[in-house]
């Protein structure tokens, strides 16, 4: 009784995974449904896959158990009942193993009947070969029990059509999983499609964003400008200021600031508080401006060259961050090293030949030949400069009795310029502007002091 009613629920039993959840499946019967739920996906499949194994047997829909009870004679029915049968076990989800279980039932069934004959081949071997008299009632009763040829000859026809047909459905069961995994790649593929296209538009979205910020968002490490950007403004900056150069020199000269007291007739104490500061500066200034040739070129990289001016620079990183200090060495007839740092130093004069300076005011004298200066420029720019000058006349003897004339002086400079951005502009666009900007610098500004001092005597 309780196995009839068994049977009869697994035939009516219905499976249906849940849609979101990988781990839970429903399981209807009649009007019951039960709410089920394992520890994971696998576990799941496996409920599932068992489930429905043991409801096809129950059924009988089973192909294993089947052929395997009824042994051969199933084979040659198998033969006329067999689409009927591969379209029952395709419609009731029959798989890949189950199909391989009925090739191996075949399999079982060829082999018995290779035995069979080879059996029954050996023995009339074995009576040929012996040559013995039989009664002839004994061969009679041996040919009324020997192998029904015909009937293993149906067989053999059944069970090889059977083969061909099982493989052939194995064939088709691959092809529509082939199928279905096409249509899902092609689905994936169209999803990554959208996928890409989105992610495009999401970018493009995201570089059109104008952000209003202060200047924090305009330069240094947050700024939100492309590198190609960053140069073009920097070339119009300095067009711009070529532009106020010429002007101001064709114009105007403006008027220096007033100098706030006069400057003390001593030199810098040794007790100053700045005075180890400076000291220190200026002594790895001369440090490298004494240096042997050898020790120059190894030290110094040449990077830019025009007519008699050089330009070199050493690579050199401070806290992490690219600093490389520049030097440019050149050449200059007819001014003395003391007209030039004169011209270069003195505060008075300064805003006739600075063109990047909004103004320059005298904060305090700490020395006759120290200074503290506060000046601004149009853009303020975190970065920090670290210049020196050095300059050594040489002078060619005129003759005896004769005063010596600008034409038989000249004066070799030394200027170098650290300049440490601070990670507020990169490395690349500091050379790009230092290369172009420092031989630019100082041919304007000897260019000056020769102008200047032209009509004057010569101060050595």
């Amino acid at each position: 009784k309780y196995i009839i009613r068994l049977v009869t629920i697994l035939s009516r039993l219905f499976l249906q995974p849940h849609e979101f959840d990988d781990c839970r499946f429903d399981v209807s019967v009649n009007d019951c449904l039960w709410y089920l739920r394992a520890r994971n996906a696998e576990e799941k499949q496996k409920w599932m896959d068992m489930i429905d194994l043991h409801k096809q047997a129950d059924s009988g829909y089973a192909s294993e158990n089947g052929l395997r009870r009824h042994g051969s004679m199933l084979s040659i029915t198998s033969a006329t009942s067999l689409s009927t049968a591969s379209a029952s076990s395709f419609k009731k989800g029959r798989g890949l193993r189950e199909k391989l279980a009925e090739m191996e039932t075949f399999r079982d069934i060829l082999c018995r009947q290779v035995d069979t004959l080879q059996s029954y081949f050996d023995a009339c071997a074995s009576v040929v070969s012996q040559r013995t008299v039989h009664d002839l009632n004994i061969l009679q009763q041996h040919g009324a029990h020997a192998i029904d040829f015909k009937g293993e000859a149906f067989t053999f026809k059944a069970t090889t059509a059977g083969i061909l047909a099982t493989l052939s459905h194995c064939i088709e069961l691959m092809m529509q999983r082939e199928d279905a995994w096409k249509k899902r790649l092609e689905k994936e593929v169209e999803k990554n499609k959208k996928l890409k296209e989105a992610y495009k538009l999401v970018l493009a979205d995201k570089r059109k964003t104008v952000i209003i910020g202060g200047p924090d968002f305009e330069e240094g490490p947050h700024s939100i400008m492309h590198e190609e950007e960053f140069f073009d403004a920097v070339d119009a900056t300095l067009d711009k200021l070529d532009r106020e150069e010429e002007k101001k020199k064709v114009f105007s000269v403006a008027k220096p600031e007033k100098v706030v007291g006069p400057p003390p007739v001593t030199s810098l104490q040794p007790s100053h508080p700045q005075y180890t500061t400076i000291n220190q500066v200026v002594a790895e200034h001369m440090m490298h401006a004494d240096m042997t040739a050898a020790d120059f070129a190894s030290t110094w990289m040449l990077i830019a060259e025009d007519g008699e001016m050089k330009v070199y620079k050493r690579e050199v990183e401070e806290n992490g961050m690219v600093v490389d200090p520049l030097k440019a060495v050149h050449t200059v007839q007819g001014v003395t090293g003391h007209e030039l740092c004169h011209y270069f130093w003195d505060p008075s004069i300064r805003m006739e030949w600075e063109s990047t300076l909004d103004s320059s005011t005298i904060v305090e004298w700490l020395s006759k030949d120290t200074l503290v200066t506060y000046q601004t420029t149009p853009r303020c720019v975190r970065i920090r400069f670290n210049v020196a000058m050095i300059c050594q006349t040489i002078v060619q003897p005129p003759q005896t009795g004769s005063d010596i004339t600008r034409d038989r002086v000249k004066c070799k400079i030394q200027y170098s310029a650290n300049v440490n951005p601070g990670g507020w502009a990169p490395a690349s666009v500091i050379r790009v502007i230092s290369k172009r900007e420092l031989p630019k610098f100082l041919k304007t500004f000897t260019n000056f002091v020769q102008q200047k001092t032209s009509d004057l005597p010569i101060m050595f």
